[in-house]
């Protein structure tokens, strides 16, 4: 059953209707209770924890390759200028 769905039983939808007014209410249209609001949220915050730690790791990636790229080039060292 749909959230905004009435039910065929008549005490209950005169019972809905009852609560909510015009039966077109903003809980109506988005039907979130705490439980889907907390489920939304911790799936959120574990994309932007993944998030993170890909990021993270990207830069330590990048930060040892270029090492690795700098040490290759000079592998005795930065040469200095003999003049």
């Amino acid at each position: 059953m749909l959230c905004g769905e009435p039910r065929n039983d008549s005490k209950t939808s005169s019972f809905q209707e009852h609560l909510t007014g015009t039966g077109s209410s903003k809980e109506e249209l988005f039907c979130l209770n705490s439980t889907r609001i907390l489920i939304l949220i911790s799936i959120l915050l574990s994309v932007l924890l993944i998030s993170l730690v890909v990021t993270i790791c990207t830069c330590v990636r990048a930060k040892e390759l270029r090492r690795r790229l700098l040490h290759q080039s000079y592998p005795y060292g930065k040469v200095s200028n003999c003049s």
